[in-house]
């Protein structure tokens, strides 16, 4: 019922409001799913209930909603509030230890594409048929999937065919870093574009440390991929 989502989740257990032990597992099943699901412990510590019954308050249950909090746009604010003192917000952002890498310059009227293979990955169907249908338009074959292990399967262990795989950062299931590691596993000198909107040091940092060749910025503009595609492959 978990994986399910919505309030049904409640309805697999018929007393949590009358047996506190019952209660208290469910809680910790809750907070279990939770901590497994966001990266951060402390932001994770704080979206897990637990001033309260479960059941007595509305809950968010597996609908990607928790996912979300692993984005670097995404940030919490914790309001508490007393009869008598206001309210308190308590904002928590992610820890920026370097500066945001410069943007690689684009080229001017980069090389058309050779009919090379990419293989593109994002879990969004529309992004990948958009993607697929930009990248015909610059000369090239390209073919999309919304899951990351099924990319994997693509490749293989010689690289399927593709010259290069195009990938977007947050995915349910597999980040596009971790995509990137996995491949790098097999093929190391595949060339990974990583597409993602939420960039900064810690991005950059994760990207570098997984083998990525590039990293695109969100909204991915034609001429930048088209600039990119032609420096990693011409």
């Amino acid at each position: 019922r978990w994986a399910s989502g919505g309030t049904t989740f409640m309805a697999a257990f018929n007393d949590l409001i009358f047996n506190k032990a019952a209660n208290d597992t469910a809680a910790e099943f809750v907070r279990s799913k939770i901590r497994a699901m966001v990266k951060d412990p402390r932001t994770a510590e704080l979206l897990a209930p637990k001033d309260h019954p479960i059941g007595t308050k509305r809950i968010c249950v597996d609908t990607d909603y928790y996912l979300t909090y692993n984005r670097e746009n995404v940030h919490l604010v914790d309001v508490r509030s007393a009869p008598g003192h206001g309210a308190t917000f308590t904002l928590y952002f992610p820890e920026a230890l370097d500066a945001a890498p410069t943007l690689t310059p684009q080229r001017v009227a980069p090389a058309p594409g050779r009919g090379e293979a990419l293989l593109v990955v994002d879990d969004d169907p529309a992004i990948v048929s958009m993607a697929v249908e930009t990248l015909a338009d610059l000369g090239y074959q390209a073919s999309g999937t919304v899951d990351p292990a099924a990319a994997l399967r693509a490749l293989g262990s010689s690289g399927g065919g593709f010259a290069a795989v195009i990938t977007d950062e947050v995915m349910p299931g597999m980040s596009g870093t971790e995509l990137t590691r996995r491949i790098r596993a097999q093929l190391p000198s595949l060339p990974v574009l990583l597409v993602s909107g939420y960039g900064g040091a810690s991005l950059a940092a994760r990207a570098t440390e997984a083998g990525v060749t590039r990293l695109l910025g969100k909204p991915l503009q034609r001429a930048e991929l088209a600039s990119a595609l032609d420096e990693v492959l011409h």
